[in-house]
Formats: C-alpha cells, sequence, structure tokens
C-alpha cells in the first residue's frame, strides 16, 4: 500500500490492481482526493461500490459526471444499500438492463416509484416484465403515464389478472395482439354442457 500511496501522493498513474486495492483500503480523504482528479477504471468503480461508503459514491458520480460502468450498476444494485442505490438513481438511470431488472427485482417500491418519476426513460423489456407482474398498481400506474409497456409485459400484466389496472392501462395505450388474445381467453366463460 505504500508504494501505492506515493504514486497517489504524485497523481501518477496507477495499475488497475493498484486502484482497486487504493480505493477498497485507503484513507477516505486521500480517496475523495484522488476521486476529484481520477476516473477509475471499472474494477475499481466495483470497490468503491462494495466499500459501501455512500458520501464516497455520490462524489464520484457527481465529481467525475460520467456513467458507472454496467458491473459498477450491477454490483451497487446486489448490495441492497438503500442509501446507495438512491445517490446513482439521483442523479443517473441504468444503463445496464441486468442492473434495472435486479434493481425492480429488489421491490422497494419507494425506490422504484423515485426513478420512475424521475426518470421518464421506458425500462427494459426484463425489469418492465418484473414490473408488470410484481410491481404495485400505484406504481405500474405511474409508470403508464409516459410509457406503454414491452409486448411481452402487456401479456404479464393481462395474466395478472387485476381488471381495474388493466381499464387504467387501455385508457391510454391499446394492447398488442397477442395481449389482446390473452385477455379474451381470460375472459371466456366455460360452456355448460
Amino acid at each position: 500500500m505504500e508504494k501505492i500511496l506515493k504514486k497517489v501522493q504524485k497523481m501518477l498513474p496507477l495499475s488497475k490492481k493498484e486502484q482497486v486495492k487504493f480505493v477498497k483500503y485507503g484513507d477516505e480523504e486521500q480517496v475523495r482526493e484522488y476521486l476529484s482528479k481520477k476516473n477509475l477504471c471499472c474494477d475499481a468503480e466495483v470497490a468503491l461500490v462494495e466499500r459501501g461508503d455512500v458520501d464516497l459514491v455520490q462524489f464520484y458520480m457527481m465529481y467525475r459526471r460520467r456513467f458507472l460502468c454496467s458491473d459498477t450498476q450491477i454490483a451497487l444494485v446486489k448490495t441492497k444499500n438503500v442509501d446507495l442505490i438512491r445517490a446513482f438513481i439521483s442523479v443517473d438511470v441504468f444503463d445496464c438492463e441486468t442492473a434495472e431488472e435486479e434493481f425492480v427485482k429488489l421491490g422497494n417500491e419507494e425506490l422504484i416509484k423515485f426513478y420512475l418519476e424521475n426518470h421518464l426513460y421506458p425500462l427494459c423489456e426484463e425489469a418492465e416484465i418484473e414490473l408488470a407482474k410484481n410491481g404495485s398498481a400505484e406504481v405500474l400506474k405511474i409508470y403508464f403515464r409516459e410509457n406503454m409497456l414491452w409486448r411481452s409485459a402487456e401479456i404479464e400484466l393481462v395474466k395478472r389478472g387485476d381488471d381495474e389496472l388493466i381499464e387504467h392501462y387501455l385508457c391510454r395505450y391499446n394492447f398488442g395482439a397477442e395481449a389482446q388474445e390473452e385477455l379474451e381467453k381470460m375472459k371466456k366463460i366455460p360452456r355448460a354442457e
């Protein structure tokens, strides 16, 4: 670590391994100073997230004004740390579909509502499917304000069987052929013979 600190003090470039070690174990103030001047490699970003220091992660995101790499976004969600995730979604959107899907799977209604209300971009297909299957009616209605569902997510919404939610969606959008067919199947009452 001593060799790394000397390089940091002189602002010399660190190798990927050195960045990871420094971010994991370095003094907070030294790490903050380094982050103010240098971008991290993806592995070091992951190490920063795993360190769990919300202020440092937020500082990095705000100061460097760059997207976190996909692996970092996934690591961020896997921490399940509400404060870390909120810090990220306050300034950025998931551009990694796996991270976005895992975020929705966490099922934290408050965070999902915050994300949807502050970022008007549609979710990726797998995240939408998860939302259509398991999201609360309130969260889905927020989503429907700005976004129609992927056709595969429409089918899941129909399978959910929530008539009020289906009507709410249909007031704004039309179902694709597959979801419409599924809806018609569900509404048919078997004939008594």
